[in-house]
């Protein structure tokens, strides 16, 4: 008999077939918001930040901006009305950082290397 043909083997394999088919109905907004929720579990904090900035709300003007443009007008504000650490952020922010550089100096071992072949003698 050839493979697959064995009637024991058809019928497991309609059942599982049909345990495994996609189902609409309830089951299925079931399943989605399951793998939703499975998704908002694996997120990372990056990814997570990225949704909120993203989120559509009302300005004070009753205006709809994102979190992220809320932001950013209300720390030029208050970079505008004096507050140096808001200065800075958007600075800082929009790419115009001072560079902050190091000068390593090589040591002079040449005194400790006499004092130690003086010692040795």
């Amino acid at each position: 008999m050839p493979r697959g043909q064995h009637p024991n083997s058809r019928k497991a394999l309609e059942e599982h077939r049909k345990a495994t088919q996609f189902k609409s109905g309830d089951n299925t907004v079931e399943r989605v918001a399951k793998a939703n929720k499975t998704k908002a579990i694996k997120r990372t904090f990056k990814e997570e930040f990225q949704l909120e900035l993203q989120t559509v709300i009302k300005d004070v003007k009753g205006n709809e901006t994102t979190v992220q443009n809320a932001i950013t007008k209300a720390m030029i504000k208050k970079a505008l009305k004096g507050d140096i650490r808001a200065a800075e952020y958007v600075r800082d922010t929009s790419g115009q950082k001072p560079t902050e550089t190091v000068e390593v100096l090589a040591a002079d071992y040449s005194a400790l290397e006499k004092i130690r072949d003086e010692l040795r003698k």
